[in-house]
């Protein structure tokens, strides 16, 4: 990307690179693509695998992803309740349970004022990045017709 278009990729390429391969159903692409980049993968791209994950059901490598996520944003609820999803989605009812036993207690622990703003801060952060992948993708999209022609 660099030497064609002297655009050095930041961490919002890698997570949209990530984002395109899980939608087209290449996770270990994806997975393999993060292991290889130059930077250290933000909550971003794992938030982009966890995404994936759920669209293509696969529960062991949303924990994974999940776990690193809350690794980088510990109070990002955004990710339990993801994968909260995806273990409903694949019929985990026990796994469900579970996580969400923890997050009553981890609520319960987290006794901090503004603990609840900064959740809100992060929950609209997060479907800005959400939006802001979806819009670039249409522009990757846009610029595919236009290169095909």
């Amino acid at each position: 990307m660099e030497p064609v278009y002297g655009v050095v990729p930041g961490v919002k390429h890698y997570a949209c690179m990530v984002d395109i391969l899980g939608r087209a159903s290449l996770l270990e692409e994806a997975v393999e693509f993060i292991e290889k980049m130059p930077i250290t993968p933000s909550a971003s791209v794992w938030g982009a695998l966890l995404g994936a994950c759920k669209i293509h059901e696969n529960v062991e490598l949303a924990e994974q992803a999940c776990s690193r996520l809350l690794e980088l944003e510990p109070e990002n609820d955004g990710a339990l309740v993801l994968l909260s999803n995806i273990y409903v989605k694949t019929g985990k009812w026990d796994n469900v349970s579970e996580l969400r036993k923890h997050v009553r207690v981890s609520r319960l622990q987290k006794n901090e004022v503004g603990g609840q703003w900064r959740s809100m801060v992060h929950f609209i952060s997060f479907w800005q990045q959400i939006i802001l992948t979806l819009s670039l993708r249409k522009s990757i999209q846009s610029w595919m017709r236009l290169w095909q022609n």
